[in-house]
């Protein structure tokens, strides 16, 4: 008897586990996955990012929302503009792109969480630094290249240059490690290592400070294109 009332429970006990679980699936069946990712631009290259939005309709409460412009953003960010662009088939999803414009501040730097508000609710986009310097030289190059991990995280970047004089290397705020090494007679190699986080980095510029301590800009670049980046996203929104 009571090892048959200890297979009723058991039983009950993972009908409504399994039940709950199933609940939690259907209830929180993700209408709309927003990839949390960081932007760096160089606003005097480029005055927007592309944020990918994934829905499960191609028209739905946030398009509508887009084109009558009822997402809010903080002030500090200083959004222009921002609008939809038109959607592609990934998987069982619509995706879209939230192109967002930011007007030109009188600072050097900004890094804020990218974030809107819609319907008192907040949603996270990632990460935001915009660099506003007008005066720096370009950091000349003959041949770059940027390695991603699994999870679409640009993780190191590879690049010749004459140039053997650069002591500091920063990707926004963050000194980044790197290291330095002769190829052949006056083209050296750097290694940048780029630190692993969970937000998806594909694009960004560098900050370069030599031994006299100027300022060199390696210029915005897209390191790679994730084709099929739900694949490679670790969190859903």
């Amino acid at each position: 008897m009571k090892k048959r009332n200890l297979y009723m429970i058991s039983s009950f006990l993972l009908i409504t586990i399994v039940g709950i679980v199933i609940y939690f699936l259907n209830t929180n069946h993700h209408q709309m996955i927003i990839p949390k990712k960081k932007h760096y631009i160089l606003y005097e290259t480029k005055n927007y990012i592309k944020q990918p939005i994934y829905t499960k309709e191609k028209n739905n409460e946030f398009t509508k929302a887009v084109s009558n412009k009822e997402l809010i953003f903080p002030d500090k960010l200083k959004v222009l503009k921002y609008e939809l662009t038109p959607s592609s088939k990934e998987q069982d999803y619509y995706k879209f792109n939230l192109v967002i414009y930011f007007k030109e501040q009188n600072i050097i730097e900004l890094e804020e969480k990218l974030i809107f508000y819609y319907k008192n609710q907040t949603y996270d986009l990632g990460l935001l630094t915009i660099n506003f310097l007008k005066e720096y030289q370009s950091f000349s190059i003959y041949s770059l290249e940027g390695i991603k991990d699994n999870k679409a995280h640009l993780k190191s970047i590879t690049l010749n240059s004459k140039n053997n004089q650069i002591t500091n290397i920063y990707l926004g705020s963050q000194s980044l490690v790197f290291t330095i090494h002769k190829v052949e007679e006056n083209i050296y190699r750097y290694t940048i290592q780029i630190p692993t986080e969970d937000y998806i980095l594909d694009e960004a510029y560098l900050t370069l400070i030599d031994s006299e301590g100027s300022t060199h800009i390696l210029l915005q670049y897209r390191y790679f294109i994730e084709h099929e980046l739900l694949k490679a996203l670790k969190y859903l929104n």
